[in-house]
């Protein structure tokens, strides 16, 4: 009977080793290889169409700002606005006076005006 069971424990481990798999086969599958993302080409943009006129705004000319008040107020033109006035020849909005700048929305977009000589601050 030992015989025997040598026998079966011999067939057991040949058969074991020659069904267990091969150390140098790959058993996780291959990772795919990087595709770079693809964009969509840019077009040109039309700059003359971006451009915004600003004649309008060259034409406004600072001729005195008072600051230091309670409700600052600037002289464009020979005309007096306040924060939040509308230039009309120029359809811009004054949103900030301050002693060397006037900050203004021309087409939503923002402008700054600077007085041109020191005597026109007040």
């Amino acid at each position: 009977m030992k015989v025997g069971f040598l026998t079966v424990l011999v067939l057991l481990l040949v058969v074991s080793f020659s069904l267990a798999r091969d150390p140098f086969k790959k058993i996780l599958p291959e990772k795919p290889k990087f595709q770079p993302k693809e964009y969509p080409k840019s077009q040109p943009r039309e700059y003359l169409e971006e451009r915004i006129d600003s004649r309008s705004l060259e034409s406004l000319k600072i001729e005195g700002v008072f600051w230091d008040i309670p409700t600052p107020q600037v002289i464009i033109n020979g005309e007096v606005y306040r924060e939040g006035d509308v230039i009309a020849e120029a359809g811009a909005k004054i949103t900030e006076i301050k002693k060397n700048k006037i900050t203004l929305i021309y087409k939503d977009r923002m402008f700054m005006l600077s007085p041109e000589k020191e005597e026109m601050i007040r």
